[in-house]
């Protein structure tokens, strides 16, 4: 292959040039990091305000992008949604990437990057399970309105009692996140070991929102594998639904 010469025929020229790009890159690093720092000076003195520093453009792709990878959910209204997290996402990674944050609220954006995944997880398990009726679910209403159609019209109570068991045992449409990825193995539309590590790495992190349930404090918890990990498994999940035609 043909290498990338300069018009001395220098092999080295890519090579330095790409020195003398990273070292401007670094010049301009402590330059905004200088300047960032000024303004938050300034801003303890005379009272912080709001600013209007122009957030770099091409760093969020759009939603339009995000829904063209959603081509398996027919629900506009969820796609859409689900979009504007995957934007979401594309923040926390930027901040992770560009500041130097100290490492307390680090792990904690961490953890927002893999809770967000985590509620897309959310939806799109619990809507193919809906989707392709794998989850042997019943609208909730509709069990009540049985369930007081026999209070009502059934006379006998053991029968009464019997039936109302019964549709008390219904599963209803709030099926699990764990149950809902096992049904999509069992139905061969992702491996059980990316189910696995889904529920591991993405799932079990998504259900720390719950600040009562911790039984310890949140130090140490999140690290940038664990970020990059959720990353990684979450574009696995979507190839795999490509590449298995779900649609």
């Amino acid at each position: 292959m043909e290498e990338f010469q300069d018009e001395n025929g220098d092999p080295d020229f890519l090579e330095q040039f790409l020195e003398s790009f990273e070292k401007s890159l670094n010049e301009n690093v402590e330059k905004i990091s200088g300047l960032l720092e000024g303004i938050n000076n300034i801003q303890q003195v005379i009272g912080l305000k709001n600013l209007n520093i122009q957030f770099p453009k091409g760093v969020i792709k759009t939603a339009d992008y995000f829904r063209g990878l959603l081509s398996f959910i027919d629900d506009k209204t969820l796609k859409t949604n689900i979009a504007y997290n995957l934007m979401l996402t594309d923040f926390y990674k930027w901040v992770l990437n560009t500041f130097g944050i100290d490492r307390t609220i680090k792990e904690m954006v961490i953890k927002e990057l893999i809770c967000t995944y985590g509620h897309i997880l959310e939806s799109i398990s619990k809507y193919l399970c809906e989707k392709f009726e794998l989850a042997d679910i019943y609208d909730e209403g509709e069990i009540e309105k049985v369930k007081d159609y026999v209070k009502k019209s059934v006379n006998d109570e053991k029968l009464k009692s019997a039936i109302s068991s019964y549709l008390g045992n219904l599963p209803s449409r709030e099926i699990g996140v764990e149950s809902a990825l096992n049904k999509l193995v069992k139905e061969d539309i992702i491996k059980d070991d990316l189910k696995n590590q889904l529920i591991e790495n993405i799932w079990k992190i998504r259900c720390r929102e719950h600040l009562t349930t911790l039984k310890e404090k949140e130090y140490k918890k999140y690290t940038s594998t664990l970020g990059q990990n959720a990353i990684r498994l979450f574009n696995e999940l979507l190839d795999t639904l490509k590449n298995n035609n779900i649609g």
